[in-house]
């Protein structure tokens, strides 16, 4: 881009000189592979929306990035980041600030409280954070999700690890999730034939060639897609004429719609009015005249026949008018002559008038006549009168009747009307939309004004579009001419680059793909790293995340007078000094409490000292003079200073309140935390410090002050004596600092929350896990473990013995294979592929691989997953031969492998078959070459741990204190621990011996040989 001033649409005018703002710092040149890679995932969407928008994208309209920028020095000069190591390996924490609390979304939804504390950490950390786990743990889960979390934050990330299964076990819970973009570099020793495909996919070799492949497809996707676009509008512009066709018809409709909408309430009136006036030139009007006329007709004979029973009536009445008053006048005569009442007056005038009884009498029957007459004619006119009233009535419900039927009908029609009109305008809806979306715009209003700006903005479309067919023509033709350098360029782009720390030693290529610092720095296997190396990487990164195994034993080599007192002692986390530094300054050890709490019978036993196997002899006992029923145990070493070890309190006295007297009365503070790391949480009420893993429930509240009490949890026994949380209640005064102050005051270790030790081993879910759990850091696991329903380890020993003790020297059944002098020992056929060095015990592969056979033919499951683990590589290979010529094991169903624990990082087995492989005559011996061989070996079963052994060798070895072959002194401690510890459990698992070792005391040696370690 040429240095010129343009004025970008919807921005202001900039000067701009090779994308960059006049003013600003020209000494670094605008390009979009920067801007790109640094930009957050909604800026590279917005920048690419705008673009495909106007077809090309101006400097001036990319906002300013603060995601991955170069804010800091080249990785040749030093960083925030590498100028802080030295302080923190010197012991110093000063410009260390407290981790702001953020709330995040997390994609693993199963994440325990402290994973999440460890996600948190590493992502709103400005410096470093260090997690450290035991086998099993979550680690792996940890790391998906920082990476995860990071992606979405938009950060690059540079992931390295001392072995590739640890990058891919990372790398594979990102397979068809596109937050992620991961270019994996190969170790020396890797071949790409020989990876998965989806970890192949992943490698540099392969992303190129895939983004290769995907640019070209997708800018050839593009230029045909612009291409039909353009077409597709070229066809289709006469649709705009078809547009205001439909236009017209709709106007039509809803002209017609309207007529019949407001016709549609007026029916009834008009329909009234039709029936009272007299037209007759319709069907209605017609009806209505028949039916007046039939009624007026039938109304005039009802009429004409009542007046003539109305003067009926008359005559009638007329008559009995008459007859009404003759008979008054007769009456009192009648009566008195009819019944002869001689004492009145009308019986003496007409006493000789004989005429007046039958006279009257016939008066009286003409009158019964008349009125029943008369009653005859009013029922008639009645009748008449009822008959005409009910003619008018029915002629009223007729009429009626037939206007209702005529509103009906002409509603009906009209409402057909109505839908015929509606359903032709869903039609002509129906074909408008059609025409917007083959025209690819939103619907339109129909109407002309409507049409016209619609129409504009459509063909400055159509014009964009052809502006675009011209890019993508002439952007495929840039691909396919330039690609292949773009393909170079693909580290550059991508968020994640993986690889192992031994090829980014030896390979240039893998670090200059990192050519500027990245956001985030991952460091797997990390306990290995020297200061020079932490100095060198820290100078590639804003910020890191350290992560170590967790399988170290103690690394000091403990004195004669120091060994057993060393036992009960918190366990160093790992044996590199540049680790160890960094955990103890950052505050790694702030969470490791040196106090215990346990249960002799009905009594509390507080433990503030490690006592040692042979302190018992030093403790002295006093008893309180206000309470002698708590004792006092005062441990008094011949060469030490004497010291209160133990309190032991009265026979069921609560552990609130024993809790409460150590700090009254003994001014100490023994808390026993649940874990190794802890927490804060703050809510409207209280401030939480959490010393679990999880937030467990609560058995047991513990008030020590006015707001403020511990949260006791159960432990493997089943009693509250572990503290999982402190809180501090803001009601009666407590806030974050001083909450801070009394914890620093009664520990004074600070907790930098820069360190995450993860205890809870979710890999083993059976019986191994206390195989595990007693054998490698036993003190440090967390998961409680039952009694086994079935053995899960089997210890077989080689040579199996005559007796049933465990022998007090080897059998010497080891080969040496520089030794050309041993060679007849071992079969002519299989001494072709061994190594030229190292050790093979052929015995002991005979005994396993029948003991595999049998397990094939009795347990195995077309589902198993089996590993065969020897601590030297000739075992390997003589057990690989064995193999292959057992016909049963050649047929087998099962998946299976081969190896030394070196070769099983991140990767378990459902039954694993252990060759110890050493077996030397009369002198202790090494087993491994690497101190933490054992302690992988003995992790990688999830069901079943079947180890095979020279019993007397191991016994040998667990009586051995200090270097020993290869091994320096710290190895070989770390061996001894482990395999003193073995040693015991394997006796346990073989009834046989076990009882006979306790016997003699042979099992008692070795326990002590393991407390020592």
């Amino acid at each position: 881009m040429t240095t010129r001033t343009r004025q970008a649409p919807s921005s202001p005018s900039i000067a701009v000189a090779n994308g960059i703002e006049v003013g600003a710092d020209r000494s670094t040149p605008f390009t979009w592979e920067d801007w790109f890679l640094h930009a957050t995932v909604q800026q590279r969407a917005e920048a690419l929306g705008l673009a495909q928008q106007q077809g090309l994208l101006y400097p001036q309209q990319l906002p300013p990035l603060k995601n991955g920028t170069k804010t800091t020095p080249s990785p040749g000069k030093d960083t925030p980041l590498s100028q802080i190591f030295p302080r923190l390996l010197g012991g110093r924490t000063d410009g260390l600030s407290h981790l702001p609390t953020q709330e995040i979304s997390f994609f693993d939804a199963d994440l325990d409280e402290l994973q999440r504390q460890a996600v948190a950490r590493a992502l709103s950390t400005p410096d470093l954070v260090m997690m450290q786990g035991l086998p099993g743990t979550g680690k792996s889960r940890v790391l998906a999700e920082i990476i995860a979390q990071a992606a979405r934050l938009g950060w690059r990330m540079l992931f390295l690890a001392g072995h590739p299964a640890s990058i891919d076990v990372i790398l594979q819970c990102f397979v068809d999730r596109t937050e992620v973009f991961p270019v994996r570099f190969l170790d020396s020793l890797e071949k790409p034939e020989s990876l998965p495909a989806w970890l192949r996919a992943c490698t540099i070799d392969d992303q190129k060639r895939t983004f290769l492949d995907r640019l070209l497809g997708s800018a050839r996707t593009s230029q045909a897609d612009a291409e039909s676009r353009c077409r597709r509008r070229r066809d289709d512009e006469s649709l705009w004429a078809d547009l205001e066709t439909l236009l017209s018809r709709r106007q039509d409709i809803d002209a017609r719609r309207k007529a019949v909408d407001e016709a549609l309430p007026g029916v009834a009136a008009s329909i009234e009015r039709a029936a009272d006036g007299d037209k007759t030139d319709t069907v209605f009007g017609l009806k209505v005249a028949d039916l007046k006329q039939a009624s007026e007709q039938e109304l005039g004979d009802l009429d004409a026949a009542l007046q003539v029973d109305a003067a009926a009536l008359a005559e009638c009445d007329k008559a009995l008018a008459d007859l009404e008053s003759q008979l008054h006048d007769r009456e009192p005569a009648y009566l008195a002559k009819k019944h002869s009442h001689f004492w009145t007056l009308s019986y003496w005038l007409h006493l000789l008038d004989g005429s007046i009884i039958p006279e009257t009498e016939s008066l009286y029957t003409q009158k019964n006549e008349l009125q029943t007459k008369r009653q005859q004619v009013a029922a008639r006119v009645e009748e008449l009168r009822q008959k005409q009233k009910d003619a008018k009535n029915q002629f009223q419900e007729r009429r009626e009747a037939l206007i209702a039927a005529e509103i009906d009908a002409r509603k009906r029609a009209l409402s057909e009307q109505q839908q015929t009109l509606l359903v032709e305008a869903n039609q002509v809806d129906a074909a408008w939309n059609a025409l917007c979306t083959r025209l690819n715009v939103s619907v339109i209003e129909k109407s002309a004004d409507a049409i016209a700006p619609a129409r504009l903005a459509w063909e400055q479309r159509k014009r964009y579009e052809e502006r675009q067919c011209q890019f993508a023509n002439a952007w495929t033709t840039f691909v396919e001419e330039t690609g292949a350098a773009m393909a170079n360029k693909l580290p550059t782009y991508a968020n994640l680059i993986a690889g192992t720390l031994m090829r980014w030693h030896t390979d240039a290529k893998f670090r200059d793909a990192i050519a500027e610092p990245v956001d985030l720095l991952i460091i797997e296997d990390a306990e290995s790293l020297t200061e020079a190396d932490l100095q060198k990487l820290s100078r590639h990164a804003g910020r890191c995340v350290l992560v170590g195994q967790a399988l170290a034993e103690p690394t000091p080599a403990p004195t004669v007078v120091e060994k057993a007192s060393r036992a009960l002692l918190p366990a160093p986390l790992v044996s590199a000094a540049c680790w160890s530094k960094l955990w103890k300054t950052l505050g790694g050890d702030a969470g490791d409490w040196p106090n215990s709490w346990r249960r002799e019978g009905d009594r509390l036993v507080c433990q503030l000292v490690p006592l040692g196997m042979d302190d018992e002899q030093y403790l002295e006992s006093e008893g309180l003079a206000d309470a002698p029923n708590i004792e006092l145990r005062i441990l008094h070493r011949p060469t030490t200073r004497p010291c209160l070890a133990q309190v032991m309190f009265a026979p069921n006295m609560s552990f609130a309140d024993a809790f409460r007297f150590m700090m009254r009365e003994v001014q100490e503070f023994p808390l026993a935390p649940v874990g190794r790391s802890a927490w804060w949480t703050e809510d409207a009420q209280r401030i939480s410090r959490h010393m679990s893993p999880t937030m467990q429930r609560v058995q047991t509240w513990i008030d020590l002050e006015p707001g403020l009490r511990l949260g006791a949890v159960a432990d493997e026994s089943g009693e509250a004596l572990r503290i999982a949380v402190i809180e501090f209640d803001k009601s009666a005064g407590w806030d974050r600092a001083k909450a801070e102050l009394w914890l620093i005051q009664h520990r004074p270790v600070v907790d930098q929350q820069r360190t995450v030790f993860l205890q809870t081993p979710y890999r083993f879910p059976s019986g191994v896990a206390k195989v595990v759990r007693s054998v490698i850091r036993c003190d440090d696991w967390l998961m409680p473990f039952g009694s086994l329903d079935s053995p899960a380890l089997e210890f077989v020993a080689v040579p199996s013995g005559s007796g049933h003790d465990w022998p007090r020297e080897g059998a010497g059944l080891e080969l040496d294979l520089t030794a050309t002098r041993y060679g007849d020992r071992l079969p002519a056929n299989l001494r072709q592929g061994l190594p030229n060095r190292g050790f093979v015990n052929y015995l002991e592969a005979q005994a396993l691989v029948r003991r595999l056979e049998t397990w094939h033919l009795k347990e195995a499951q077309p589902t198993s997953r089996v590993a065969v683990l020897a601590l030297c590589e000739g075992q390997v290979a003589l057990l690989r031969q064995l193999i292959e010529m057992s016909n049963g094991l050649r047929a087998r169903h099962f998946q299976m492998e081969i190896a030394t624990p070196g070769r099983m990082h991140q990767r378990e087995c459902d039954v694993v078959f252990l060759s110890l492989t050493r077996s030397h005559s009369h002198r202790a011996v090494g087993y491994c070459e690497c101190a933490s061989d054992l302690p992988l070996a003995l992790t990688r079963a999830r069901t079943r741990l079947l180890v095979f052994g020279d019993p007397g060798t191991l016994w040998k070895r667990t009586q051995w204190h200090g270097p020993l072959d290869h091994l320096d002194g710290n190895a070989a401690q770390q061996e001894l621990a482990v395999l003193s510890r073995l040693a015991v459990l394997l006796q346990e698992s073989n009834p046989v011996l076990a009882s006979n070792g306790q016997a003699n005391g042979r099992q008692s040696a070795v326990r002590d040989s393991a407390a020592g370690a």
